[in-house]
Protein backbone atom coordinates (compact mmCIF):
# COMPACT_ATOMS: atom_id res chain seq x y z
CA UNK A 1 0.00 0.00 0.00
CA UNK A 2 2.84 2.55 0.84
CA UNK A 3 4.53 1.68 -2.88
CA UNK A 4 1.46 3.89 -4.50
CA UNK A 5 1.68 6.74 -2.41
CA UNK A 6 3.13 8.91 -4.45
CA UNK A 7 1.42 7.79 -7.49
CA UNK A 8 -2.01 8.96 -6.12
CA UNK A 9 -0.97 12.13 -4.88
CA UNK A 10 0.66 12.43 -8.36
CA UNK A 11 -2.77 12.07 -9.70
CA UNK A 12 -4.67 14.58 -7.04
CA UNK A 13 -1.96 17.16 -7.98
CA UNK A 14 -3.03 16.72 -11.57
CA UNK A 15 -6.53 16.83 -11.08
CA UNK A 16 -6.43 20.13 -9.18
CA UNK A 17 -4.17 22.02 -11.93
CA UNK A 18 -6.72 20.53 -14.19
CA UNK A 19 -9.78 22.12 -12.26
CA UNK A 20 -7.68 25.44 -11.35
CA UNK A 21 -6.63 25.75 -15.15
CA UNK A 22 -10.39 24.96 -16.62
CA UNK A 23 -11.46 27.40 -13.89
CA UNK A 24 -9.06 30.51 -15.19
CA UNK A 25 -10.44 29.89 -18.62
CA UNK A 26 -14.24 29.85 -18.24
CA UNK A 27 -13.48 33.33 -16.00
CA UNK A 28 -11.87 34.79 -18.96
CA UNK A 29 -14.55 33.51 -21.47
CA UNK A 30 -17.04 34.68 -19.51
CA UNK A 31 -15.43 38.21 -19.04
CA UNK A 32 -15.01 38.45 -22.79
CA UNK A 33 -19.08 37.53 -23.24
CA UNK A 34 -19.64 40.59 -20.65
CA UNK A 35 -17.75 42.80 -23.19
CA UNK A 36 -19.53 41.98 -26.01
CA UNK A 37 -22.75 41.79 -24.67
CA UNK A 38 -21.94 45.59 -23.16
CA UNK A 39 -21.08 47.35 -26.22
CA UNK A 40 -23.46 45.56 -27.98
CA UNK A 41 -26.09 47.04 -26.11
CA UNK A 42 -24.57 50.14 -26.06
CA UNK A 43 -24.77 50.13 -29.57
CA UNK A 44 -28.37 48.89 -29.55
CA UNK A 45 -29.54 51.79 -27.06
CA UNK A 46 -28.18 54.40 -29.76
CA UNK A 47 -29.48 53.12 -32.72
CA UNK A 48 -32.80 52.56 -31.24
CA UNK A 49 -32.22 56.90 -30.06
CA UNK A 50 -31.58 57.47 -34.05
CA UNK A 51 -34.78 55.92 -35.02
CA UNK A 52 -36.69 56.64 -32.67
CA UNK A 53 -35.85 60.51 -33.44
CA UNK A 54 -36.18 60.38 -36.84
CA UNK A 55 -39.40 58.21 -36.49
CA UNK A 56 -40.97 61.12 -34.44
CA UNK A 57 -39.74 64.45 -36.57
CA UNK A 58 -42.44 65.28 -38.68
CA UNK A 59 -39.87 66.97 -41.56
CA UNK A 60 -37.97 63.47 -41.55
CA UNK A 61 -41.04 61.58 -41.55
CA UNK A 62 -42.50 63.71 -44.65
CA UNK A 63 -39.09 63.14 -46.38
CA UNK A 64 -38.99 59.12 -45.95
CA UNK A 65 -42.62 58.94 -47.43
CA UNK A 66 -42.18 61.16 -50.41
CA UNK A 67 -39.76 58.71 -51.30
CA UNK A 68 -40.21 56.18 -54.25
CA UNK A 69 -38.58 52.80 -54.60
CA UNK A 70 -35.29 52.31 -52.07
CA UNK A 71 -33.14 54.86 -51.45
CA UNK A 72 -29.19 53.75 -50.66
CA UNK A 73 -26.94 56.27 -48.45
CA UNK A 74 -24.95 57.99 -51.55
CA UNK A 75 -28.89 59.11 -52.72
CA UNK A 76 -30.08 60.45 -49.35
CA UNK A 77 -28.48 63.70 -49.49
CA UNK A 78 -30.35 64.29 -52.77
CA UNK A 79 -33.43 62.59 -52.17
CA UNK A 80 -33.61 62.71 -48.33
CA UNK A 81 -31.46 65.41 -47.19
CA UNK A 82 -33.39 65.96 -43.82
CA UNK A 83 -33.37 62.24 -43.00
CA UNK A 84 -29.14 62.51 -43.42
CA UNK A 85 -28.99 65.48 -41.56
CA UNK A 86 -30.74 63.97 -38.43
CA UNK A 87 -29.13 60.96 -38.77
CA UNK A 88 -25.57 62.39 -39.14
CA UNK A 89 -26.29 64.63 -36.32
CA UNK A 90 -27.51 62.01 -33.15
CA UNK A 91 -24.73 59.16 -34.12
CA UNK A 92 -22.38 59.00 -31.49
CA UNK A 93 -18.21 59.41 -31.54
CA UNK A 94 -17.79 56.15 -31.62
CA UNK A 95 -20.26 54.70 -34.90
CA UNK A 96 -20.25 54.79 -38.29
CA UNK A 97 -23.79 54.33 -39.54
CA UNK A 98 -25.75 54.51 -42.90
CA UNK A 99 -29.33 53.80 -43.52
CA UNK A 100 -31.73 52.61 -46.24
CA UNK A 101 -35.19 53.69 -47.18
CA UNK A 102 -37.02 50.74 -47.80
CA UNK A 103 -40.85 49.18 -49.04
CA UNK A 104 -42.12 47.25 -46.35
CA UNK A 105 -42.52 44.06 -48.15
CA UNK A 106 -39.42 44.07 -50.13
CA UNK A 107 -36.05 42.87 -48.95
CA UNK A 108 -33.63 45.97 -47.67
CA UNK A 109 -30.18 44.73 -48.16
CA UNK A 110 -26.46 46.44 -46.59
CA UNK A 111 -24.47 47.00 -50.04
CA UNK A 112 -22.70 50.26 -48.56
CA UNK A 113 -18.90 50.02 -47.40
CA UNK A 114 -18.08 49.33 -43.63
CA UNK A 115 -14.45 47.89 -42.76
CA UNK A 116 -13.44 44.50 -43.71
CA UNK A 117 -13.89 42.13 -40.73
CA UNK A 118 -16.42 44.38 -38.57
CA UNK A 119 -19.86 43.41 -36.74
CA UNK A 120 -22.61 45.48 -38.57
CA UNK A 121 -25.58 46.15 -36.27
CA UNK A 122 -29.00 46.72 -37.86
CA UNK A 123 -32.23 48.00 -36.58
CA UNK A 124 -35.06 49.10 -38.34
CA UNK A 125 -38.11 51.45 -38.04
CA UNK A 126 -41.71 51.63 -39.96
CA UNK A 127 -42.43 54.96 -40.75
CA UNK A 128 -46.39 54.37 -41.82
CA UNK A 129 -48.15 57.48 -42.78
CA UNK A 130 -48.74 61.21 -42.26
CA UNK A 131 -52.23 63.08 -42.07
CA UNK A 132 -52.07 63.57 -46.17
CA UNK A 133 -50.16 59.96 -47.09
CA UNK A 134 -50.27 56.23 -46.36
CA UNK A 135 -47.18 54.60 -47.78
CA UNK A 136 -45.47 52.45 -45.15
CA UNK A 137 -41.41 52.64 -45.54
CA UNK A 138 -38.63 51.20 -43.88
CA UNK A 139 -36.13 53.44 -42.77
CA UNK A 140 -32.54 50.72 -42.01
CA UNK A 141 -30.43 51.53 -39.96
CA UNK A 142 -26.96 49.93 -40.59
CA UNK A 143 -23.72 50.90 -37.64
CA UNK A 144 -20.45 49.62 -36.60
CA UNK A 145 -17.91 50.75 -34.49
CA UNK A 146 -14.97 53.16 -35.38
Amino acid sequence: MMKNKRGWIKIVEAFIAILLLTGIVLFVINRQSDDVQQVYSLIQDAQTSILRNAQLNNTVRTEILSTNGQVDWGSFSTQAPNTMAEIQSNTPNYLSCQAKICDVGGPCDFFGTSPAGESIYVDSVMISSTSNTFKPRMLKLFCWEK
